[in-house]
């Protein structure tokens, strides 16, 4: 079996995770697909939104910040995204 089948069990790349936010209204999409784009987000699978923006990029490199995604992440979890 081909690793790519196998991350595909696991949910959704990250691409797709951030592609989905930004088409439900989350403000925060368009930074995340910036800020994704060096870390090959099509390759990257993950079964939640937060499982996605946690592996997506290094928070403390992109100009938001470190704490502007890990609030975004906590609130993630707590609504079991």
């Amino acid at each position: 079996m081909q690793r790519k089948d196998i991350n595909a069990r696991a949910g959704k790349t990250v691409e797709q995770w951030f592609l989905q936010a930004k088409q439900d209204g989350y403000q925060w999409a368009d930074a995340a697909i910036r800020n994704s784009q060096n870390f090959r987000p099509s390759e990257v699978y993950r079964g939640t939104l937060s499982g996605a923006l946690h592996a997506g990029f290094h928070w403390y490199k992109s100009t938001e910040g470190d704490k502007f995604w890990r609030d975004i992440y906590e609130a993630l979890k707590e609504q079991c995204q």
